[in-house]
């Protein structure tokens, strides 16, 4: 699998949020996956900036605003990221074996994500681009379009999903990240690299 390198990145800071994920009880989904997200959010910003010129570059050929999702398409785009992501794929094909009802509707515009009919489909179906996309919808629509998975079923079993998919990848992610100044005798960070490395190859 490819590894990346980044030398903005905080690495600790990725990894605290990513732990706490991981801790979060089964009922509380929303938080497992929101937690997860904060820690990838950190992570595909960090690239953007780090890789500014390339970035702006890639954002005017795509006629693309600034922002999130922009910031999300240009890392699933890289070079790199995508080597690491089809890595990811052939290694751990049980993790994409989760099922989703799409589309999601994108709840700002109405919009469906991605266009199509309704169906069930297994994240294995869906291409690369795709798959950050529908993720990124649930939490925007989280965020912003009056979702309650404490109530809706829907909106629960999306929260699942997302948490059982973004939790691995972030970790396994971090783990194939370097870039990282080690200080050895920092027994925190140390066991924090040892938890992210144990989930990320669970």
């Amino acid at each position: 699998m490819l590894t990346l390198k980044l030398k903005w990145l905080q690495f600790t800071r990725c990894r605290n949020w990513l732990k706490k994920s991981n801790e979060c009880p089964k009922e509380d989904p929303f938080s497992a996956f929101i937690f997860a997200w904060i820690s990838f959010n950190h992570y595909y910003s960090t690239f953007a900036a780090e890789n500014k010129q390339l970035f702006d570059g890639w954002r005017r050929q795509h006629r693309r605003s600034k922002g999130d999702k922009t910031e999300i398409l240009f890392l699933v785009h890289s070079q790199e990221f995508s080597e690491f992501f089809d890595g990811y794929r052939k290694q751990y094909p049980q993790r994409f074996e989760l099922s989703i009802e799409l589309p999601v509707i994108d709840m700002l515009y109405g919009t469906p994500v991605p266009n199509g009919t309704r169906v069930h489909r297994k994240l294995s179906d869906l291409a690369n681009e795709d798959i950050f996309r529908v993720i990124y919808q649930i939490r925007n629509n989280l965020f912003h379009g009056s979702k309650d998975p404490m109530k809706d079923q829907r909106d629960y079993s999306l929260c699942v999903m997302a948490g059982e998919f973004m939790i691995p990848l972030v970790a396994t992610l971090l783990t194939n990240t370097y870039g990282e100044v080690n200080n050895g005798f920092d027994k925190y960070k140390q066991g924090l690299r040892d938890y992210i490395r144990k989930l990320a190859e669970a």
